[in-house]
């Protein structure tokens, strides 16, 4: 508060009221000195002089009267996507979401930019800025001619939407019966639906996202998306599934199986060997071994036989080795460059005339310093693109552990920089790397 010639002056604390108060004591008052009290002390903004006119007519002394209020700021809203496509079954693992030729896809809602506030000292209250998403055409789809920010199908297919927010319509095939003899091995361009089994020595290769009703022999079975095994896969040995996404499956039996997402197993999983990079859940693992960067979560683990089984989530320890050496690649690099501009640097030095020009038979070499600082620049953003995507995996897997019902003795369970083999029956465990499972 202040007092100047009986004109008192307050603010509150967030500086967006200001009130005043004349001291009957002082005499009469007019509304420029009061105006020019209030300018004097700071306050520029959101004066009501209407109110202290009136104030002053009136002879209001001895009371505070608000007579200045800030401008509060107006929040915007950040541009989203608007999908018109039923997706109320792709949680769920079922049939591919197929739309037709033409059919609305998703809307861009463009940003509304928010209006900065001021307060009555005349501090601008700034907001951040909104959020803008492009609207993402990949294959299969068209940008409305109409509309800009609205996505067609350009063809029949199956609607996909990438991790990245690109929009996608694949060709989607479906296959009445067996992949065998009479097919042959199967490659599409697509997502794919087999209503039937794949039999053995025959492969599978989809572009897209893959689903099988029948059962899956010792074949070779890959996709780029989600996979979708309704019963499961008995291999004899050479049995192999990748997904590029997550697969879901009842059991796994003598398989080699990577995902790059989580691997969802509604029964068992018996001498495979299965690596992703999210989480494995099953009901029981024997036999084999079970990387999985974000954790394993299982019942029963190993056999009463003692069949020796792997679960390995250390994933975490070798990102951070990684992570550690790409800092160390990083910074050497630095040095690099800056050894590169300091040859360039003495190079053109000492070979410019007074008039700044390099002799014709000096440019060759001029031009080799200036590609290897070049090169050298553009393998320090190779580092640090690698750097980029091994700290989105440490963020993913950093709350990776081994959580299980039962563990039966000659359980192998590699914890990142430890590791410890199960001599006793355990039960309810549930360990992080670097954490001891005997807690």
């Amino acid at each position: 508060m202040n007092q100047q010639n009986g004109i008192n002056v307050k603010f509150s604390d967030d500086k967006m009221k200001a009130a005043v108060s004349l001291s009957s004591a002082a005499g009469q008052f007019n509304a420029v000195s009061v105006v020019a009290e209030l300018v004097r002390y700071g306050i520029v903004h959101g004066l009501n002089t209407a109110l202290i006119h009136k104030m002053v007519a009136e002879s209001v002394f001895d009371k505070f009267v608000e007579v200045a209020h800030g401008t509060h700021a107006r929040r915007g809203s950040d541009a989203r996507i608007e999908i018109f496509v039923d997706l109320s079954s792709a949680g769920r693992f079922s049939d591919f979401i197929n739309v037709t030729a033409g059919a609305h896809l998703v809307r861009r809602i463009p940003p509304v930019p928010g209006i900065d506030g001021m307060d009555v000292f005349g501090n601008v209250l700034k907001l951040p800025p909104v959020k803008d998403i492009p609207l993402l055409s990949g294959q299969g789809t068209a940008v409305d001619p109409k509309d800009p920010n609205l996505l067609l199908a350009s063809r029949a297919g199956s609607f996909t939407r990438l991790s990245d927010g690109t929009v996608e319509v694949r060709q989607s095939r479906k296959i009445d019966g067996n992949i065998d003899a009479g097919t042959g091995s199967i490659s599409f361009p697509g997502d794919l639906i087999i209503t039937g089994s794949v039999f053995a020595g025959f492969s599978v290769e989809v572009a897209g996202s893959l689903k099988i009703l029948g059962d899956v022999g010792d074949a070779v079975i890959r996709c780029r998306g989600d996979m979708i095994l309704r019963t499961g896969v008995r291999g004899g040995g050479n049995a192999m599934v990748v997904a590029g996404k997550s697969i879901k499956v009842r059991y796994l039996e003598k398989v080699k199986l990577t995902a790059a997402q989580d691997v969802f197993v509604t029964e068992d999983i018996i001498e495979s060997k299965i690596n992703c990079k999210g989480v494995v859940r099953a009901r029981s693992i024997v036999g084999g071994s079970v990387t999985a960067a974000s954790g394993i979560y299982v019942k029963h683990v190993g056999s009463k036989a003692g069949v020796r089984t792997i679960l390995d989530v250390g994933a975490l320890c070798n990102y951070e080795k990684e992570h550690a050496n790409l800092v160390d690649c990083i910074n050497a690099q630095n040095m690099m460059n800056e050894g590169c501009v300091s040859e360039l640097f003495c190079f053109v030095r000492d070979n410019m005339d007074e008039n700044g020009v390099i002799a014709e038979d000096k440019l060759p070499d001029m031009n080799q310093f200036v590609e290897n600082l070049l090169e050298s620049i553009n393998i320090r953003r190779e580092f640090e693109k690698s750097l980029e995507g091994i700290e989105g995996l440490l963020k993913t897997v950093s709350d990776s552990m081994i959580v299980a019902e039962e563990v039966y003795p000659n359980v192998l369970m590699r914890l990142g920089y430890t590791e410890h083999l199960v001599k006793d029956m355990l039960t309810n465990v549930s360990v992080k790397p670097g954490e001891s499972v005997n807690k």
